[in-house]
C-alpha cells in the first residue's frame, strides 16, 4: 500500500514528533536508548579487558585484582584441582578463537586451562614474541556430568564442540592435565626444556632464530644456555635462555 502525501498539511498532528522518536532514527535524529550487557556477557569483558587479555581474567576469577600481585599462577593452579567425580574434557573450539573461549568459559564460571607457549612470528619485517596456544583450536575445562549441564557449555561463544564418544564427552586420560599444569612456569607459560641435556638435538619455538634447529652445547645453572645452531651452513655458536629452548 503506498500512500502519497502531498503537502504538510496532510501530515495527521504529532507525526514529526513520533518520527523523530522512531527507533531508526535515534542514533542521528534523537538520543540513544541506554543499553546495558547481560550478567553473563558483563562478565566476560571485565575478564577480557587488560593489558594481559584472557590470561589476567584468569588470575581475577579465582583471586581477585590482588592475585595479579602474589603468585597469581599458583593461586590459579591451586583453583585446578579436581574435586570427587569432577574430570578433565577436551574443548574443540573455532580456528583463532582459543582465547575468546576461554574467556567465555571462566564467564560463565567453568574452570577452564588453555596451555600457551612461547612463539615468535613475523610479520612487515618485524618480529613478535606471543603466548600462542601448544595445542591450536584446542583447550580442556572441568566438568562434573553428575551436577554440570552440557547445555550452557554447547552454547558457548567461540566454541565449536566438546570431544565426544559416541553421546557423552570423552574424559581426558589422568595425568595429562597434571603433566602439563607441571611444566607450567611462574608466568604460566608451558616450558619444554626440563628434558635438555648437554648434547641433545634441540629446536627454538621463539626469538630471532625461531624454527632452527642445533645442538644443546653447555647448560649453565642461572638458565642460560649455549647452543650450535645449523644455519647459514655450519653449527653457529649462540647464547640463549632456556626457556626458549625445546628438545626434539
Amino acid at each position: 500500500m503506498i500512500v502519497c502525501i502531498r503537502s504538510a498539511a496532510h501530515l495527521p498532528a504529532g507525526f514529526g514528533k513520533s518520527l523523530m522518536a522512531s527507533p531508526f532514527n535515534r542514533g542521528k535524529l534523537g538520543k540513544r536508548r541506554p543499553w546495558r550487557l547481560s550478567p553473563s556477557r558483563k562478565r566476560g569483558r571485565q575478564l577480557a579487558n587488560g593489558p594481559v587479555g584472557s590470561q589476567q581474567g584468569f588470575w581475577m576469577a579465582f583471586g581477585g585484582a590482588a592475585s595479579l600481585n602474589r603468585e597469581p599462577w599458583r593461586r590459579g593452579r591451586d583453583a585446578l584441582v579436581l574435586k570427587e567425580t569432577e574430570r578433565w574434557y577436551a574443548v574443540h573450539s573455532l580456528p583463532r578463537r582459543e582465547v575468546v573461549t576461554e574467556v567465555q568459559l571462566l564467564a560463565q564460571e567453568f574452570r577452564a586451562l588453555l596451555p600457551r607457549m612461547t612463539s615468535t612470528i613475523r610479520h612487515a619485517r618485524k618480529l613478535r614474541t606471543i603466548g600462542a596456544p601448544v595445542l591450536p583450536s584446542y583447550l580442556f575445562m572441568v566438568l562434573d556430568l553428575q551436577k554440570d549441564r552440557r547445555r550452557p557449555v554447547k552454547g558457548t561463544f567461540g566454541l565449536e564442540s566438546l570431544i565426544m564418544t559416541r553421546d557423552m564427552p570423552e574424559p581426558v586420560p589422568q595425568g595429562v592435565i597434571e603433566q602439563l599444569l607441571e611444566y607450567n612456569g611462574e608466568t604460566g607459560i608451558v616450558r619444554f626444556d626440563r628434558g635438555l641435556r648437554e648434547g641433545r638435538s634441540i629446536r627454538v619455538p621463539a626469538g630471532p632464530f625461531v624454527h632452527a634447529l642445533g645442538r644443546l652445547k653447555r647448560r649453565a645453572a642461572n638458565g642460560r644456555a649455549r647452543v650450535l645452531l645449523d644455519i647459514v651452513g655450519g653449527n653457529v655458536p649462540a647464547p640463549l635462555d632456556c626457556s626458549a629452548l625445546e628438545a626434539v
